[in-house]
């Protein structure tokens, strides 16, 4: 076993707990506390603060593609430094390299870098996209 000094005490390793479920009844309502048995969609609508957090799968595919749009702005960010401001051809190979290996559409890649005039404001990289996003839907 080994041994821990934390904060001028020592402790034993010990191994962990068995998780023991409790049937648990609270103000009319029953509670079990093992996760594997509980509902995956428990809350489905949860509010805090006046604030509603929806948990469809709108919400997740509109979380799934905020994401996709940072990724796109970030690589579309990096190519340009490395091209254009640095000027460093291997950079931009890697960059683009790893355009290919992710799968990522390479004119929406172009589109931000010359329909944006200026890749580190969020605000015209944005309006860029949607402009892409709308010309590439008709």
């Amino acid at each position: 076993m080994s041994t821990l000094l934390y904060r001028g005490h020592t402790y034993e390793h010990q191994p962990a707990a068995q998780k023991v479920c409790k049937q648990l009844s609270y103000r009319g309502q029953e509670y079990n506390t093992c996760t594997e048995q509980q509902p995956a969609d428990l809350h489905p609508h949860l509010s805090y603060r006046g604030i509603g957090y929806d948990k469809s799968l709108e919400a997740e595919e509109e979380c799934r593609l905020r994401n996709d749009r940072q990724s796109y702005f970030s690589l579309a960010r990096r190519i340009v430094r490395a091209q254009f401001q640095f000027a460093d051809e291997s950079r931009t190979q890697q960059l683009w390299q790893e355009v290919a290996d992710r799968g990522m559409d390479v004119d929406r890649i172009t589109y931000l870098m010359y329909g944006c005039q200026f890749q580190d404001d969020e605000t015209a990289m944005l309006i860029a996209d949607q402009e892409y996003q709308m010309k590439s839907h008709r």
